[in-house]
């Protein structure tokens, strides 16, 4: 099982009609059903990354795309999201796949959020820069 117990709470939440709270969803956590340890993430919060998800969200959320996250739209590509000649369009059997999209006016803008870095001088010492990351909107 690799979902989150958050990911698993709002499945069971879904599909039963017993009402449980989250923290006593954990606490009723059966005993081979191991807790995700840091080692046995897959994960990347990279500026690449991140901004590739959320212009993924905005094509979802204007309807230009079925996939509702990156992850969605990687498995609709790709044989495996663990495989490198998958993931490197270099596969004989996916690498002719494409992204399905719904009909859109490429005239109509869509705003979605980029995370962007920018200097910034500090303030005990204005010489020196520091570098931030903030997210901001474009269109």
């Amino acid at each position: 099982m690799t979902d989150s117990l958050l990911g698993l709470y709002e499945k069971f939440s879904a599909n039963s009609s017993v009402k449980l709270s989250y923290s006593q969803f954990c606490r009723l956590r059966p005993p081979y059903v191991k807790k995700p340890v840091v080692s046995g993430r897959d994960t990347c919060a990279c500026q690449r990354c991140e901004n590739f998800k959320m212009i993924v969200l905005a094509c979802h959320k204007a309807e230009i795309i079925y996939e509702k996250n990156a992850r969605e739209l990687v498995n609709s590509r790709c044989c495996s999201e663990k495989t490198e000649a998958c993931l490197g369009r270099e596969c004989d059997d996916c690498s002719h796949k494409g992204i399905a999209y719904k009909l859109f006016n490429p005239q109509d803008e869509m705003e979605y959020y980029q995370w962007k870095r920018e200097k910034v001088p500090v303030k005990s010492n204005p010489k020196k820069m520091l570098e931030k990351v903030h997210s901001v909107p474009l269109l």
